[in-house]
């Protein structure tokens, strides 16, 4: 996608689109309140920093990245399909019978007037709600609580400076 700033592979696409842009404050919070635009900025870079993120990339090419790798295998990205569920965790399960699936957990993120946000994730049982204060703590309780157990490899994600394509 030419127009994604968290995945762009040369210098030609690196584009901020006002839809790329849009999709970056769905994920990360409010970048224009006062006081927030750095931690912002360290928030996006600790998370595209992550060998679990593969930044905006559909389901089909999830799927592609998760084929032929050991069940429990996992990685995160970005979704525009749900924008109230900007993140989303893509696994490779099994049945019972070992016959091969895929899982994709949407993750909800909830911001305060402040800037501050928690993301939520629904429970296997699909009624309890649990919730972190870092997209980090949130897979760290996935890989326990869902048999996560290894990171998908991904593409290089290019970043200029420390931050990612912003």
């Amino acid at each position: 996608d030419s127009g994604s700033t968290l995945t762009s592979t040369t210098p030609e696409t690196r584009t901020i689109t006002m839809q790329s842009f849009s999709q970056v404050v769905h994920c990360f919070g409010y970048f224009f309140l006062p006081g927030v635009a750095l931690s912002y900025l360290k928030k996006l870079d600790r998370v595209a920093s992550t060998p679990w993120f593969h930044g905006a990339i559909d389901i089909e090419t999830a799927k592609a990245r998760l084929q032929g790798r050991p069940v429990g295998t996992f990685l995160v990205r970005t979704s525009s399909t749900y924008p109230r569920y900007p993140f989303t965790v893509s696994i490779l399960n099994a049945t019972p019978q070992g016959k091969l699936f895929h899982t994709h957990k949407r993750v909800k993120v909830k911001f305060t007037p402040e800037g501050e946000s928690s993301y939520v994730i629904l429970r296997e049982d699909t009624q309890t709600v649990e919730r972190f204060s870092t997209l980090h703590q949130l897979v760290s309780f996935m890989k326990e609580h869902f048999q996560l157990v290894s990171v998908c490899p991904r593409s290089v994600i290019p970043t200029t400076g420390g931050y990612v394509d912003v």
